[in-house]
């Protein structure tokens, strides 16, 4: 192997290498583009119930690829890895003869699953996209109650913080109370 001939492998192990980069970052893009119809597929698919939530904004979209793309062929590239979706769901509650305010519990959610697609580096075609059908979840304790009145302001709002500052106040930590928490939360009801 001459120095032409070592100067022209080193050329196309860097043109592969930035192809590589560029189709993890197409189909990152991909990916946010289309969080919507994710979503929706995600809450149909898993959640089942009828349920209020809110799409995730372009940040909460994160896509971390795995460490080996895989090229099939001339510009074609299969680039797989984990999706995490942040959304918010919210399930309101009615009671009986309580039709003045409403009542939201909401939390927020992280879908975590593997996708994976094969990538046009030249047209920027997505295609073949695939998700697991295993899904993990997280919740990062940013639950929330919330009393709305009839013009749909929010009148009062309490999270997951405060109750868990209420009670361990109140003594509930490592086992130091009886279990039951009486720490009490004002509501203007």
């Amino acid at each position: 192997m001459g120095l032409r001939d070592w100067w022209n492998d080193r050329k196309e192990r860097k043109r592969i290498q930035r192809e590589m980069e560029l189709a993890v970052e197409i189909f990152a893009n991909w990916l946010v583009e289309h969080r919507k119809v994710l979503t929706r597929e995600i809450i149909r698919d898993f959640v089942g119930k009828p349920i209020y939530f809110h799409y995730p904004s372009p940040k909460a979209v994160v896509f971390t690829p795995n460490k080996k793309v895989e090229m099939l062929g001339e510009g074609i590239y299969k680039v797989s890895g984990t999706l995490n979706l942040k959304a918010w769901l919210e399930q309101p509650i009615m009671f009986p003869n309580f039709d003045i305010n409403k009542i939201v519990v909401g939390t927020d959610v992280h879908f975590i699953f593997d996708v994976a697609a094969v990538i046009n580096v030249y047209t920027g075609e997505v295609r073949d996209f695939e998700r697991s059908e295993y899904m993990r979840y997280k919740t990062y304790g940013k639950s929330y109650v919330r009393l709305y009145d009839q013009e749909g302001r929010k009148v009062w709002e309490k999270l997951w913080k405060h109750w868990y500052s209420e009670g361990y106040e109140a003594g509930y930590r490592d086992g130091e109370s009886d279990g039951y928490w009486t720490a009490r939360s004002e509501c203007p009801c």
